[in-house]
């Protein structure tokens, strides 16, 4: 089997190469950093490009594939979001017009917006609420209209928050430190639900989409959650520290953040606030149903890992 992977030497295009190669199947990597990736996945044939300038290298980099998985995305810079993950979608589906069998795109459930609280599925509407999410939400209707256009399949696997060893998201290990030290606290009333997912599930999950042919034009939201409670305790007996005795009220603290988004912008945000202060649950009942999806890595067992890697890191 023939596998394009954008974004291989992410964490998550990482987890599906090297999935895929274990399996003995041909996987191409589409990378900015073509020497970082060679050296971290050996026979992975690597294809140096940027979504975000035109390339004819695209071709060649899904000529013949059975399945692409489209995880490569810009996060971080507002200015290159459109060019990247929307334009830049645009472009691998132009050119992936009769040239492969099944496109797999990750997408995230922040197109559904920042409800605060209810059971959000795959019927719900969208209502992004940040610059991301907008060129997400926009890349996922570029798939599903330009796939019929091009004569390919396609599934699409909305997800929360990914982690695990090498994440690049710094908001957890932020939390984990100050949890080291002492310095957290839970905002609001307890019972707040925190959304994120193992890696290891989500390559699962977008394998099975790439996989069985039940999945072909659905699209899937996938998503773990624990309450903040829990998420202190687990982290908290991997680092050997007791757990916050005291809460802070939700109403001052979004004042706080307000003021501190005028003033120094970065260390206290709203939408943090709204991260440990929602009571959201994505449902996963459609994947499991439709697909027999199942979890292969407890969000526990990841979230230990990450606080016993953070402490000996920081010691």
């Amino acid at each position: 089997m023939r596998v394009a992977i954008t974004g291989a030497n992410g964490l998550l295009g990482g987890a599906l190469a090297s999935l895929h190669l274990a399996r003995g199947d041909e996987v191409r990597g589409l990378v900015r950093n073509a020497r970082r990736a060679a050296d971290s996945l050996p026979g992975m044939r690597v294809f140096e490009g940027d979504l975000a300038v035109e390339s004819s290298r695209l071709t060649d980099f899904l000529d013949g594939a059975d399945i692409v998985y489209h995880c490569a995305a810009e996060l971080q810079d507002p200015a290159r979001m459109s060019a990247t993950n929307v334009e830049g979608t645009r472009r691998l589906l132009t050119a992936a017009a009769g040239r492969i069998g099944r496109w797999i795109q990750v997408g995230t459930v922040g197109v559904y917006g920042r409800p605060r609280n209810g059971v959000i599925t795959e019927k719900s509407p969208l209502a992004p609420a940040d610059a991301y999410a907008e060129s997400k939400a926009h890349a996922d209707s570029l798939v599903m209209e330009l796939s019929s256009v091009g004569n390919f399949e396609y599934a699409i696997l909305r997800c929360c928050a990914v982690i695990g060893p090498g994440m690049p998201g710094r908001f957890l290990y932020r939390l984990i430190g100050l949890l080291d030290r002492g310095f957290f606290a839970p905002i609001g009333a307890p019972g707040a639900l925190v959304s994120l997912i193992p890696v290891a599930n989500v390559a699962h999950a977008l394998n099975e989409c790439a996989m069985l042919p039940q999945a072909a034009g659905r699209t899937y939201n996938l998503a773990d959650q624990c309450t903040v409670e829990h998420l202190m305790e687990v982290c908290c007996n991997a680092l050997g520290r007791e757990m916050p005795r005291w809460r802070l009220p939700e109403a001052p603290v979004r004042t706080v953040a307000k003021l501190a988004e005028w003033i120094w912008p970065g260390p206290l945000t709203r939408a943090q606030i709204d991260v440990l202060t929602s009571r959201v649950r994505y449902s996963t009942e459609q994947i499991r149903r439709e697909l027999g999806y199942n979890d292969v890595m407890k969000l526990e067992v990841v979230l230990r890992d990450l606080a016993i890697a953070w402490r000996g890191r920081s010691t």
